[in-house]
């Protein structure tokens, strides 16, 4: 639970997702009709609307309803016309408390709210307080949603038997907290000043929505019971479902559930109230900050004023990112401050317009409030650009595409809409008026409203600062100094009882131990047919052993410190804990127990299973699973073990049995072919007898497993060019691979410092010239990956959509320069040869990492003491020998390529570059 500055701020990292259109619903007998609306926005901004169904329940409660089966969830959002603006004197903060207690239970289910939700696979589960508003909200799958509303329905019509002293002490207790975390950060207090001085005392929006101690400490039971039947009724609400539902089947559920749920006293409500002020009022805070900074902030028009959207792209021209004027004229040309910001919020009964500078230097401060006045007069009087206004209102548009991205976004789109202005896709409606406004226009809302009274606040820090006689000489960067050389942990090793080799390293550097089984079996142990039984059966293994049910591993584990990580691979299984010192012997017993008697509960292996196919499903939406799918089926072949996915597929996963896994674990799960890590404060001799009395004891049972084929696949001759069609996609998916043979280890070696050069560090050619040159995404990589009888290379990014056909030339590029007209060069290679030698003593700095360096070096083959030999090797690689490994390695003859993207906008264009054979196929052909 958090408190809000938006709604929109739950939904600003979200992606596009393609709009359903909702389907008409007939009214009902007796009921307000449902209002079905598609989407009639201008041109500038059609595709911006979301298609949405509308009705009133009887008692008053609003629904939005928006249809989208693309994936098998509903988001269920419960917005309450209700925030701090409602609270009284002497109960501020009670909004967001309130918020706090509605997840302790209800009447009919008197526990906390999580556990109900989160075991049904939900996406998201919060709640948040703002200025307005007060929501709940969660994602869930769509067999759960009966399950969402039965509960969400209870928390709005039968809580009050559920709240007590007990809860509302727990709860106070809790927000006070989270209040003293927020004051404790640096500018942590300056809302405070800006609330309290921007608005008078007689304003809804004068205190914080967080509230102040004092009045936390006062709030009773009474005060709780009072609050909820004022607010919580269905006639104060809006439910938006986004989702995987209907029109049709959201009404029957939303009758069911919250149909007999009495209407409350019709709430009163605030009219938009901006403050006019007439002066300038400015203070000083001192705190305990890195930096000073500079506050001024005015009052500002509502949400639903056309003036607030003229404004916010006038703020946004002042003062938003590194094109602004402010920007421009404080940071890069004056060079006063080294960062500075303008933004607007726009709330329902008035917003507000907050300036932040940064100054390079406290005696700064002066010259930075007049400049700042400066550059606001010239705006004043002479407005935006018309460039400028079109940038800003596309930054608002775009934002307004990645808001309606999810379900979680459409809903909270609707949702606001509805709630404060009657209307869901009111801020489609803004972003029309954005789209179309005019630099006078936005010159006049600026003037209007920036021209007025503000507040300033002076922050500085509590203690005197001083400065030295003599700086560094920043004429030139000093150099780094010799590495230091790696030392490694000594090795011990023993054999136990049932020959289970073991691997000590001793770590003094914290009192834990980490412990990892290390299983050699792989998707080679998956039977045709069944594949993904190797990855089924390691993740079943903390579900059930030796009577221990799920639940009960995991308060074990909790109880010791203990952290229990399980999963398989394509050629290891690995059952591994991290344990504290003082708990290393029943975190030993546990995790001999997960092996040793892993029972594979039939209620859990169904759970596991249907988990795992929803996940298989919801892969089918994201454009890099698929491609990477589709590519490793295409590098090695269809039937090839590495080929397919490692959690198998849908038929493959529903054919495998309880029988099946018990089979695995005797033929796989075996001590001769598994290998001991021991990594932390414990010696071989501390631990061996520990060793023996748990992993000891265990006896391998009937046969061992035999692995199917892994044939190396050949290398193709000729490059390919696989595309996946995912319609509307605003970006496209590139990866590239092809195989290589297992390379001696020197040859592996070079190889894999070529490819570093390439695409394996920040500052590699793919990715300086995809994401900092070009522009065109947010980074490019290559790697280099061994598996137990093949390697492969591959490389990918995600660019925008109209950047596909190019980034893909310049991929092919240089993977064919750096294997001939540009070969790698000094300057390229020390940065390389630096960073790995720097690194290495980083990579034993602790007993996990260290005991990841082991696993990896078994895995691979290498020996215990490879990471010695790094730096000589490092510091002897010349130009031409990494040059020559990149000409025999890098090959775009033998290169498939698979794109998922929107082809209807990128297929004419990788077509016409001519790279190969170009082949559309679906996202799970071979």
């Amino acid at each position: 639970m958090k408190t809000s500055t938006s709604c929109l701020a739950l939904v600003a990292a979200l992606s596009l997702a393609v709009p359903v259109r909702a389907a008409s619903l007939p009214s009902a007998a007796g009921t307000p009709a449902a209002e079905a609306v598609a989407s009639s926005a201008s041109p500038a901004a059609s595709d911006l609307a979301i298609p949405y169904t509308r009705f009133t329940l009887g008692n008053g409660l609003r629904v939005v309803v928006h249809e989208d089966h693309t994936t098998p969830f509903v988001h269920v959002g419960v917005w309450y016309h209700v925030g701090s603006r409602d609270e009284p004197h002497g109960q501020t903060g009670f909004a967001h408390l309130f918020e706090h207690l509605l997840f302790n239970g209800s009447e009919h289910h008197n526990t906390d709210w999580f556990g109900a939700i989160e075991q049904m696979g939900a996406l998201e589960i919060n709640g948040t307080t703002w200025l307005d508003r007060t929501n709940f909200f969660e994602t869930v799958p769509t067999a759960g949603l009966d399950r969402t509303l039965w509960l969400e329905s209870d928390r709005m019509g039968h809580s009050l038997a559920a709240f007590d002293q007990a809860k509302l002490d727990e709860q106070r207790a809790v927000v006070k907290n989270e209040k003293r975390q927020g004051d404790n950060q640096p500018f942590g207090l300056v809302d405070y000043l800006l609330d309290e001085n921007v608005f008078p005392p007689d304003h809804p929006y004068n205190h914080s929505v967080i509230g102040s101690m004092a009045d936390l400490d006062a709030a009773s039971v009474e005060d709780v019971h009072g609050w909820f039947k004022k607010w919580y009724a269905p006639n104060n609400a809006v439910v938006v479902l986004v989702g995987d539902i209907d029109p049709a089947t959201a009404r029957q559920k939303m009758e069911l559930y919250f149909g007999d749920i009495p209407g409350g006293p019709e709430p009163t409500r605030f009219e938009a109230n901006v403050p006019v002020r007439l002066n300038e009022s400015e203070q000083v805070q001192y705190d305990n900050v890195p930096q000073s900074a500079f506050y001024r902030a005015w009052p500002a028009p509502a949400l639903g004023d056309p003036q607030a959207v003229y404004l916010s792209l006038g703020v946004a021209a002042l003062g938003e990112g590194k094109t602004s004027r402010l920007y421009d004229r404080l940071v890069v040309r004056d060079k006063l401050a080294t960062d500075v910001y303008l933004q607007t919020m726009t709330a329902e009964v008035a917003g507000m317009v907050t300036l932040r500078v940064s100054p390079r230097s406290p005696d700064d401060i002066p010259r930075i409030r007049t400049v700042v006045q400066e550059e606001l007069d010239r705006f004043m009087a002479e407005g935006p650009s018309r460039d400028e206004v079109r940038r800003k209102a596309t930054a608002q548009e775009a934002a307004m595409v990645q808001n309606r991205a999810f379900l979680i976004g459409r809903a909270g789109l609707l949702a606001e809409g509805e709630l404060y202005r009657g209307n869901p896709n009111a801020g489609v409606e803004d972003i029309e008026l954005a789209l179309a406004a005019t630099p006078a226009q936005v010159r006049d809302a600026t003037r209007l409203y920036l021209s007025r009274g503000s507040h300033a606040v002076t922050v500085l820090p509590r203690a005197s600062l001083a400065v030295t006689a003599t700086g560094a000489d920043r004429s030139v960067m000093p150099p780094v100094g010799p590495a230091r050389d790696l030392v490694m942990p000594g090795l011990e090793t023993a054999t136990l009882s049932n020959g289970l080799r073991v691997d000590v390293v001793t770590n003094r550097g914290a009192p834990t131990v980490a412990v990892n089984l290390l299983m050699n079996v792989g998707v080679a142990a998956d039977p045709e047919g069944k594949e993904g039984l190797n990855a089924f059966a390691f993740d079943m293994l903390d579900e059930g052993a030796g009577g221990l049910s799920s639940a009960d591993i995991a308060r074990r584990a909790e109880a010791d410190g203990a952290m229990l990580m399980v999963g398989g691979s394509r050629d290891w299984g690995s059952v591994a804990s991290l344990t504290l010192k003082r708990t290393l012997k029943p975190s030993l017993e546990l995790l001999a127990d997960l092996v040793t008697q892993a029972d594979f509960p039939q209620a859990d292996i169904d759970r596991i299973r249907d988990e795992r196919l929803q996940a298989m499903k919801d892969a089918e939406k994201y454009p890099t699973a698929l491609a990477d799918r589709v590519l490793m089926r295409q590098i090695f072949g269809e039937g090839h073990p590495y080929g397919e996915p490692l959690a198998g597929n849908p038929q493959s996963l529903a054919a495998i049995t309880r029988a099946d896994l018990l089979t695995f674990r005797n033929a796989w799960i075996r001590p001769e072919n598994g290998r001991l890590l021991v990594v932390g404060d414990v010696t071989l001799a501390e631990i061996r007898p520990e060793l023996e009395r748990t992993f000891g004891r265990w006896r391998p049972v009937g046969p061992a497993g035999v692995a199917r084929d892994r044939p190396v696949a050949p290398a193709r001759t000729t490059p390919r060019i696989l595309l996946v069609d995912r319609p509307g996609a605003e970006q496209s998916v590139i990866t590239g691979a092809f195989t290589t043979p297992i390379l001696p280890d020197e040859e592996a070696f070079v190889a894999r410092s070529a490819n570093t050069v390439l695409g394996g560090y920040f500052s590699s050619r793919i990715n300086m010239n995809i994401r900092e040159d070009k522009g065109w995404a947010y980074g490019a990589n290559t790697s280099l990956r061994r598996l137990q009888t093949q390697g492969y290379w591959q490389a990918g990014t995600s660019v925008q959509t109209d950047k596909t056909a190019p980034a893909l030339a310049e991929l092919v590029r240089e993977v064919t320069e750096i294997g001939s007209s540009r070969p790698i060069t000094q300057a390229e290679l020390t940065p390389v040869i630096n960073g790995e030698v720097g690194s290495l003593p980083g990579s034993y700095q602790t007993a996990w990492e260290t005991m990841q360096q082991l696993a990896q070096n078994i895995q691979e083959g290498r020996p215990y003491d490879y990471a010695a030999t790094l730096r000589q090797r490092y510091e002897a690689l010349t130009p031409e020998a990494v040059s020559s490994e990149a000409a025999a390695l890098f090959k775009p003859s033998t290169l498939t390529w698979v794109i998922v993207g929107d082809m209807s906008k990128v297929e004419a264009g990788i077509r016409a570059l001519g790279l190969g054979e170009v082949v559309r196929v679906e996202a799970s052909a071979p």
